[in-house]
């Protein structure tokens, strides 16, 4: 494994696992009223996951002896639940990219392939279920 070429990326998903992790959580907070209250425990609980993903990364990155990044990809809240939900697909669609990318070059260990595949299936739900919830 090419772990010049695997870190850099496994630290770029680490990046944006943070990213929804705080866009999902203060979005959660953001929602008022009883219409909302469904779609905000949706993304408090959905913040979790992404905190869970960047985690699993990180020690990943630690064990192929690199330092997990600690940078975070910029925020983009919404003021509204569309825009929330346009932003958070934006988000999705960009970390899918980033695991499509980094898959086959954990091929060969089969504990990263396997987490790998699996948070990209996640973000795979994840992307579906707000394209559903997007308001027509």
């Amino acid at each position: 494994m090419n772990t010049d070429k695997v870190i850099p990326l496994m630290n770029k998903a680490i990046e944006v696992e943070y990213q929804a992790f705080i866009q999902y959580f203060y979005q959660s907070l953001q929602l008022k009223g009883f219409n909302t209250l469904a779609f905000s425990q949706f993304l408090a609980t959905e913040a979790d996951l992404e905190l869970g993903h960047a985690k699993l990364l990180a020690e990943m990155v630690v064990n192929l002896g690199g330092e997990p990044s600690d940078h975070i990809e910029p925020v983009n809240v919404g003021k509204d639940p569309k825009q929330m939900i346009q932003n958070n697909i934006k988000r999705e669609e960009q970390a899918i990219e980033v695991y499509r990318k980094l898959l086959p070059l954990v091929e060969e260990n089969e504990y990263m392939y396997d987490t790998i595949y699996n948070i990209l299936l996640s973000e795979v739900k994840d992307l579906d279920e707000f394209r559903t919830l997007l308001p027509q």
